[in-house]
């Protein structure tokens, strides 16, 4: 009798805790689900170099904004401040309003702040859209999309030339947004120094 009561009692235990299995795993769906459907949505017609979009291998090592990989075949070239390559009076700043550095990109298809991984060139270092190239580079019947990388030395710049469809990866699409503010905050700054010594 005892038995029979106690295989009874394992059962009975062994169903609930199905049960609650059942349950969390199914809050865990929704949950997934609900935070898909609130990505932001790309329009694949406007871009028809956009290869694959396909779901990040971690989310825990990509930024929060986003979920998704987008992959692009472009061609890539690379740029320096030089004058003649740039805006002559403010060779330094790039479109968006930020001060060159290294990991900024010029894209014309991509918002600002998009995050950009190379890897066929540049394994995982990921790079930002913060430049524009020639307007020229949007007409798609003569060019794929390209993307510039900006280098500090023209050696190195020559020595990049020109990588021919190779396909990139934007783990982040930017918000857009420009930095010309926080460049005239810096500017204000640096002549109150001026001034005050």
């Amino acid at each position: 009798m005892t038995h029979i009561s106690a295989h009874q009692s394992n059962r009975k235990a062994l169903a609930v805790l199905l049960l609650i299995l059942t349950i969390s795993s199914s809050r865990v769906s929704v949950a997934r689900a609900d935070t898909l459907m609130s990505l932001p949505a790309i329009n694949i017609s406007s871009t028809p170099f956009l290869l694959t979009q396909t779901a990040a291998p971690s989310i825990q090592t990509l930024p929060q904004a986003s979920y998704k990989t987008y992959h692009y075949v472009v061609d890539a070239t690379a740029y320096t401040s030089s004058p003649e390559e740039t805006k002559p009076d403010d060779p330094f700043t790039t479109a968006d309003g930020t001060h060159t550095h290294d990991g900024v990109l010029a894209a014309n298809f991509l918002p600002f702040n998009s995050k950009v991984r190379i890897p066929e060139l540049f394994g995982d270092k990921i790079f930002t859209v913060h430049d524009r190239m020639n307007a020229r580079f949007n007409d798609r019947a003569r060019y794929l999309p390209r993307v510039d990388v900006w280098m500090e030395k023209k050696p190195d710049m020559r020595q990049f030339g020109i990588h021919r469809k190779i396909t990139i990866e934007v783990i982040e699409m930017g918000n857009g947004k420009k930095h010309w503010g926080e460049k005239l905050a810096v500017v204000n700054q640096e002549n109150k120094k001026t001034i005050n010594q």
